[in-house]
């Protein structure tokens, strides 16, 4: 279990309060604790803000998840100067796209690194001539 506090404080709030939250924090057990000796996440934070009254008005579940896909991993190529997914196809037989978050790696080979490559050079030519969004009729 891991846990954590992100706190914001609203426009108005004084001093005092800011550092009353301050203390209560540096005041109480590390959060794994507290979870591990079975309080909910709402009893934690009636704990934390005490004093101030707290009104819960939303429960949402917390879900490790990324929205990562192959699509936005080409799209990520396709950002690249033609040259350099040259230089890269030159270089590599498989370009590996690596989400830093979730850890997921996506491998292009060259056949599809090849058709990313012509989609930038058309979209390269277009712009050079004037029809950034397509041909105008």
């Amino acid at each position: 279990q891991a846990g954590g506090f992100l706190l914001q404080l609203m426009p108005g709030v004084t001093g005092e309060a800011a550092e009353a939250l301050e203390q209560t924090i540096l005041a109480m057990p590390p959060i794994t604790a507290l979870l591990g000796a079975g309080k909910t996440p709402e009893e934690i934070l009636t704990d934390l803000l005490q004093g101030f009254d707290p009104e819960f008005t939303e429960k949402q579940p917390v879900a490790f998840c990324c929205d990562c896909s192959r699509e936005k991993a080409a799209r990520a190529l396709s950002t690249l100067e033609p040259w350099d997914l040259l230089d890269l196809m030159a270089a590599q037989k498989t370009v590996r796209v690596h989400c830093d978050y979730c850890n997921t790696d996506y491998g292009f080979d060259r056949p599809e690194l090849k058709a990313i490559y012509k989609k930038l050079k058309e979209e390269k030519g277009r712009k050079k001539h004037g029809e950034e969004n397509g041909p105008q009729s």
